[in-house]
């Protein structure tokens, strides 16, 4: 048994266009989180972090922050980053055990 639909074009793309939005729905639950990649720039993390460009260098001596060169960029991996903020220290506006100077 055939049977014979008639639709209008803007009937078909509307039908079309709700079956495809329903079909991604099903395939990709909507994530609330935003997307971090894997590895982030020493800017991004300067930023994440609000330290200087100085204080990164010195949290890759002190082995708290690992930076990696990847393609001749100093890249970060973000795991590293959230297991550092996440620490019991904290690692925002540490002070250094040095003396402080008298002015």
């Amino acid at each position: 048994m055939e049977y014979l639909i008639q639709y209008t074009k803007d009937e078909l793309q509307s039908d079309i266009k709700k079956w495809v939005a329903d079909a991604i729905r099903e395939y990709k639950p909507e994530s609330k989180e935003p997307i971090r990649p894997e590895y982030v720039t020493r800017q991004q993390v300067k930023e994440e972090l609000h330290v200087s460009f100085p204080t990164l260098n010195r949290f890759d001596k002190e082995g708290i922050l690992t930076a990696k060169k990847i393609g001749g960029r100093v890249l970060y991996l973000w795991s590293d980053i959230e297991k550092a903020i996440n620490q019991d220290q904290s690692i925002k506006y540490k002070r250094s055990n040095s003396k402080s100077r008298s002015l």
